[in-house]
C-alpha cells in the first residue's frame, strides 16, 4: 500500500525557508523551476514504483487463486500432499484479502487503499470475479464426501448435483470466504463496471450461483449439511441480486439470455449434466432455470422503471440484440416446450415484447438492422408479429376487464364489453381527479405499488361509470398497461369471491379441498382461463401438504406477467424430487425478492 515517508526528491520546510531567503538576497529565475520539475519527476517515479507493486501484488493474487483451482478434491485437511494443504491455505487468505480490500474500498479507508490503488483495484477485478466464481464452484466438491452419491461424480438425471467438477462434498469454510469476496466485490460500482462490462465473466458468477442454489444437497433438512444451508442460500440470494442488478444493464440481461438458452434442452434429449457439452441439451436442472428466470425478469423489471430517462435508453443494443438472436435462433418459438421447459422462451419474448412497446416497431426493426440481424432470422420474424399484434390493439375495441380478453387463452378472442362499460362514462369531480393523480402517483414507488393499485382498484369499483383509464393519459403505455393488467387481476379476483370460489359462501373451499383439486385443475385446463388456472394454483398451495407437483403445475401456469407487473400465482414454491415447498425456503422466505 502507500507509504506516508516523503519521496526522496520531496522538499522539506527547511530547504523551502532556504529558498526564500536566497530569492530575498538575491533571487535567480531558474532555480524554483528547477527543484519543481525535481519534484515532479521523483513523484512520478515513487507513483509508477507503487503502480508497478500494486501489479505485481494482483498477480501474486491470481496465482495462488490458479493454484487452489488447479487442486484435485478433496482439499483442505483431505489433501494428498503437504504441498496441496499449503496452496488450499494460501487459496483461503487470497480470498479474504480480497474481501478485505474491497472492504476498505467500500468504506472510503483512503489511509488502506488510496484512491490511486482503487483504480487498481477495479482494473483487477476483471480477472479476481471469475477467480472467485471459480472458487464459489468449486466449493460444492471440494470436501471430502459425506454422501454416496457425492462419490460417483454428478447426476445425468434431472434433479442431480448438476456440477461440471466431479464428484465431492461441500466445503463451507471455501464456500464463505468465495461469498464474501464476490459480495463486497459487486457492490462497488466501479467494479461491476470494469468486471461485468461484458456477459460472459457475469455469466459465469450467475452460472455458479443458479446451480449452487438448486443444488439439492441444500434442501435436504435432516442432510449432513443442514446446519449451513440456510446461510448459504441467503448469501447466493443476495449475490446474485447484488451482481445481477448492479451490472450495466445491458449486460447483466445479455448474460441471462445465453443462460437461458442453456435451459431448453432440444427436443429428444434429457437434461445432462454441465460438463457433457457435446450434446444439445440443457445445461440445468429445472430448478436452476426457475432461479434464471426469474432474475431475468427483474432485472427487465429493474430497466422499465428506470429513471431518469426511459426505459433501454443506455444499453448497450448489440449485447442484448446479439443474445436475442443466438436464442431464437437456436430454440425457434416454433419448438417452444411447453410447462415449465417453456419459461426461458416466455421470458425471452417478454423482453423483445418491452423493447417493441418501448421503441416502436419501426425502432425495433431499426435496431435490428443496426445490430445486423439477418433478415431470414427468427427474431425478425418475431418483431414482425409484435407489428402485426400492435396494430391490431390500434383498431380492436376496448378490452373489457375481463383479463382474458386481452386474447390470452380465449379462442374466440376479445370478450364483449360488459354492459356497464357500454354505458356513457361518468365524469369525474375534481375532487375525484385529485385522488385518482394521488393513487397514481404512489402506484410509481416500487415500496407501495401493490398497496396503491390495490387502492385504485377499490377507487374504481366506487365509481363504476367513470372512465378511470382516461385519466391515465400522462402515462407511458407500458405503465398503463401494467395497470390495466393489474386492475383486471384484481376485479376477476373479486368475481371469484363473490361466486363463492374464494373462501366466500356457497361452498368455495369445499370445492377446492383435497378431493376437488383434481376436478378444478380438469375444469381450468378445459376453460382456458388465466385466472381459473391462477386460482387453481393458489388453491393447490393451500391445501396441499407438499406444495404444489411441478408436473402438474407446469401445465397449468400462466404466462409471466409483464416485467413491471408483480409476480402473481406465478411465485409457486418450487419442490424437491418429493414434492415438498419445504425443502426450498430460497423459494419462499429467505430469498421472496429473487424468486
Amino acid at each position: 500500500m502507500g507509504s506516508s515517508a516523503a519521496p526522496s526528491g520531496t522538499p522539506t520546510c527547511s530547504s523551502a525557508t532556504a529558498s526564500c531567503s536566497t530569492r530575498r538576497a538575491g533571487p535567480r529565475p531558474r532555480a524554483p523551476r528547477s527543484t519543481s520539475t525535481s519534484s515532479r519527476a521523483a513523484a512520478a517515479a515513487a507513483a509508477a514504483e507503487a503502480a508497478r507493486e500494486t501489479e505485481e501484488m494482483y498477480e501474486r493474487i491470481c496465482e495462488r487463486l490458479d493454484r487452489l483451482l488447479a487442486l484435485p478434491p478433496p482439499l483442505g485437511s483431505g489433501a494428498s500432499s503437504e504441498e496441496a494443504r499449503a496452496d488450499y491455505a494460501e487459496g483461503h487468505e487470497t480470498l479474504k484479502l480480497v474481501h478485505e480490500l474491497a472492504a476498505c474500498v467500500h468504506q472510503g479507508r483512503a489511509d488502506l487503499v488510496p484512491p490511486e490503488e482503487e483504480e487498481a483495484f477495479a482494473a483487477a477485478s476483471a480477472r479476481l470475479v471469475p477467480r472467485a466464481a471459480a472458487a464459489l464452484r468449486l466449493s460444492f466438491t471440494a470436501a471430502a464426501p459425506k454422501l454416496e452419491e457425492e462419490r460417483g461424480g454428478p447426476s445425468g438425471e434431472e434433479g442431480g448435483l448438476g456440477g461440471s467438477l466431479g464428484g465431492g462434498g461441500l466445503d463451507f469454510r471455501l464456500f464463505s470466504k468465495a461469498a464474501a469476496a464476490l459480495l463486497a466485490l459487486a457492490r462497488l460500482p466501479a467494479v461491476a463496471r470494469v468486471a461485468f462490462a461484458e456477459p460472459g465473466p457475469l455469466g459465469r458468477l450467475l452460472e455458479a450461483v443458479a446451480l449452487g442454489l438448486a443444488d439439492p444437497r441444500l434442501h435436504d433438512r435432516a442432510g449432513p449439511y443442514a446446519h449451513h444451508r440456510e446461510k448459504a442460500l441467503a448469501a447466493m440470494n443476495k449475490l446474485a441480486l447484488e451482481a445481477a442488478l448492479g451490472a450495466p444493464r445491458g449486460a447483466a440481461l445479455a448474460a441471462l439470455l445465453d443462460l437461458l438458452l442453456l435451459c431448453v434442452p432440444a427436443p429428444g434429449y434429457p437434461r445432462v449434466p454441465a460438463d457433457d457439452a457435446g450434446r444439445p441439451a440443457a445445461k440445468f436442472s429445472e430448478m436452476a432455470c426457475q432461479v434464471l428466470t426469474r432474475l431475468f425478469l427483474k432485472v427487465l423489471k429493474r430497466e422499465m422503471a428506470a429513471d431518469p430517462g426511459p426505459p433501454f435508453a443506455d444499453l448497450d443494443m448489440h449485447q442484448v440484440v446479439g443474445a436475442l438472436h443466438a436464442f431464437f435462433e437456436r430454440h425457434p418459438p416454433a419448438r417452444a416446450p411447453a410447462g415449465a421447459e417453456g419459461k426461458p422462451f416466455l421470458a425471452a419474448r417478454n423482453l423483445l415484447w418491452n423493447l417493441g412497446q418501448v421503441l416502436g416497431p419501426e425502432g425495433l426493426a431499426a435496431e435490428l438492422d443496426a445490430c445486423g440481424v439477418p433478415p431470414g432470422a427468427e427474431l425478425r420474424a418475431l418483431a414482425r408479429e409484435h407489428r402485426a399484434e400492435k396494430q391490431k390493439e390500434n383498431v380492436a375495441p376496448p378490452p373489457s376487464s375481463s383479463y382474458a380478453s386481452q386474447g390470452q387463452g380465449q379462442e374466440g378472442g376479445p370478450t364483449s364489453p360488459k354492459p356497464a362499460a357500454k354505458k356513457a362514462a361518468a365524469g369525474l369531480t375534481e375532487a375525484h381527479r385529485a385522488e385518482l393523480a394521488r393513487i397514481v402517483s404512489g402506484i410509481s414507488r416500487p415500496e407501495n405499488t401493490a398497496a396503491a393499485v390495490e387502492e385504485l382498484h377499490r377507487f374504481r369499483r366506487r365509481h363504476p361509470g367513470a372512465d378511470v383509464e382516461a385519466e391515465f393519459g400522462g402515462l407511458t403505455a407500458t405503465f398503463r398497461k401494467f395497470l390495466a393488467r393489474q386492475l383486471d387481476q384484481l376485479e376477476a379476483r373479486d368475481r371469484a369471491q363473490e361466486q363463492g370460489l374464494g373462501g366466500g359462501g356457497g361452498g368455495g373451499d369445499a370445492a377446492y379441498g383435497p378431493e376437488g383439486v383434481g376436478a378444478a385443475a380438469a375444469e381450468a385446463e378445459a376453460s382456458g382461463s388465466v385466472t381459473d388456472r391462477l386460482r387453481y394454483l393458489k388453491e393447490r398451495l393451500r391445501y396441499a401438504p407438499g406444495g404444489v407437483d411441478p408436473s402438474t403445475a407446469s401445465e397449468a401456469a400462466p404466462p409471466p406477467p409483464p416485467p413491471s407487473a408483480p409476480a402473481s400465482a406465478g411465485n409457486t414454491s418450487g419442490s424437491s424430487g418429493s414434492g415438498s415447498a419445504s425443502g426450498f425456503p430460497f423459494l419462499a422466505a429467505s430469498a421472496a425478492c429473487l424468486l
